[in-house]
């Protein structure tokens, strides 16, 4: 076991349930579902988001940390990114095949593989209790189904419009039943590419019209690269820096979240573990790492990106803050607490620590 793993366990026998969720409210431990972020090697750079710059301002959570020797190569660290029209194009191609086009068909008897919309209700034979109804559900005649297998596997040979009962048949879905059903296939149907036209645009998105929908896919991934290649230059600024962490503070800091995983956790019955593994899609003890490395990241980019806005003298003048302020905030710098003064002013220099560092190619 590695030191880091010791610490945190210890840490955790001390104070309970302490350290469970760490991260995230502090490095975007959530895991990421496949439409959050593409990158072009297929890695996933976690980023910091404004909820953490906030945890780490407000908790002083660098208090005891430094940098003992900053990359002194800083323009080795810059990364170029653009949004290439492969990326566009895949979002683009999603959309259309989550959401074909439905074309009803002639046909009267359903074959094997049919696909159909069906109304059926299944009752308790022996009161009349109704235990289930829909008025139009999609189904597929022979397909795999987990629940109302017997209202599913009863189509074949059925004809549409044609209203028919199963008696005395069992659901996994009503264990202590048994059950009558009823069934009206509605129509047989085949799936089509859509076409990717305003009309489709105002159906599946906010949006009015197709170019609007590209544009503002243009932007997200615009946002999406940008933040990969920060994260792409703060790893080579971590690998080529040398830090001095407070690691006792960084786990005692973690302990602050796991009462929220533990509290989530009872409100849905469960086990800890048992949350963190569907939650997270990983063990326990893998989960106490990966947060406390999220942790140790986060905590190196603001020690990194107030070192190096110190040595390119990035200032700030009163009217950039209060610009940044009336952007982000709503409200002139005049109007800001102190704390939220501490966070508008880290932001707005990593921002500019950023764009020395990230560049797009066009």
């Amino acid at each position: 076991m590695k030191k880091n793993d010791k610490t945190i366990k210890m840490c955790c026998g001390a104070i309970g349930l302490g350290l469970m969720a760490f991260v995230v409210a502090l490095a975007g431990c959530s895991p990421k579902t496949d439409s959050d972020i593409h990158t072009a090697d297929g890695v996933y750079y976690p980023s910091t988001t404004e909820d953490e710059i906030e945890w780490i301002v407000q908790n002083n959570i660098y208090e005891g940390c430094t940098i003992e020797r900053l990359c002194d190569d800083l323009q080795s660290c810059r990364t170029i990114f653009s949004v290439d029209d492969s990326q566009i194009q895949s979002v683009i191609q999603k959309k259309l095949d989550d959401n074909p086009t439905i074309v009803k068909s002639e046909k009267r008897i359903i074959e094997l593989g049919d696909l159909l919309k069906i109304k059926y209700s299944m009752t308790d034979q022996s009161t009349g209790e109704e235990l289930f109804s829909t008025s139009q559900a999609t189904a597929q005649c022979g397909g795999k189904i987990y629940h109302h297998r017997a209202v599913f596997e009863s189509l074949e040979g059925h004809g549409i419009g044609e209203t028919y009962t199963i008696d005395n048949c069992t659901d996994r879905a009503f264990p202590n039943h048994r059950i009558k059903c009823t069934i009206t296939p509605l129509y047989i149907y085949t799936l089509e590419e859509a076409i990717l036209d305003d009309s489709f645009i105002k159906q599946y998105t906010q949006f009015m019209t197709v170019q609007e929908w590209k544009t503002s896919l243009y932007e997200e991934l615009y946002t999406i690269n940008r933040d990969v290649a920060w994260q792409k230059s703060l790893d080579k600024l971590i690998k080529n820096s040398t830090f001095r962490l407070n690691q006792e503070l960084i786990v005692s800091k973690a302990s602050q979240i796991a009462a929220n995983d533990l509290i989530n956790a009872r409100a849905i019955g469960i086990e800890l573990e048992q949350y963190v593994r569907g939650t997270y899609g990983i063990s326990y003890d893998e989960y106490l790492v990966l947060q406390f490395n999220n942790c140790e990241k986060a905590i190196k980019e603001y020690l990194l990106v107030m070192a190096v806005a110190e040595v390119l003298d990035l200032t700030l003048a009163e009217y950039d803050l209060d610009e940044y302020a009336q952007k982000t905030l709503s409200k002139p710098v005049a109007f800001l607490t102190e704390e939220e003064y501490s966070i508008l002013r880290y932001s707005l220099i990593r921002e500019k620590v950023i764009q020395y560092f990230v560049q797009s190619e066009y």
